[in-house]
């Protein structure tokens, strides 16, 4: 299924949460971003908040902490996406992920 960008933007304010991996990674690290969450950032000019979701790899079989930490907003600037937006915006919000991960790694280890 294919959301046109009027379905997908958020309505009345409302955030619109998306996955840029586009499904849950069975492996550690992060996976590769697809160009959704660039794309529409790109063409209605909305900040992206990076989210990361620490100890979600064995859901839902897995018993113990998960920590879901909230980044500060990137700002995005309204205009034309292309593939080295896409990429440079992915690159930016990927990075950002991994510091929030790598920041609650330190501090419960």
């Amino acid at each position: 299924y294919t959301l046109s960008l009027h379905d997908a933007l958020p309505i009345s304010g409302n955030p619109l949460g998306i996955f840029p991996e586009g499904t849950r990674i069975k492996k550690d690290g992060l996976g590769r971003f697809h160009s959704g969450m660039a794309s529409l950032a790109l063409m209605t000019g909305t900040p992206i908040i990076p989210v990361a979701v620490v100890g979600s790899r064995f859901l839902p079989h897995r018993k113990g902490p998960l920590a879901v930490l909230i980044g500060k907003p990137v700002p995005v600037r309204k205009q034309r996406p292309d593939d080295e937006l896409v990429a440079e915006i992915n690159d930016e919000i990927k990075g950002r992920i991994q510091k929030l991960m790598d920041d609650y790694m330190k501090k419960v280890s």
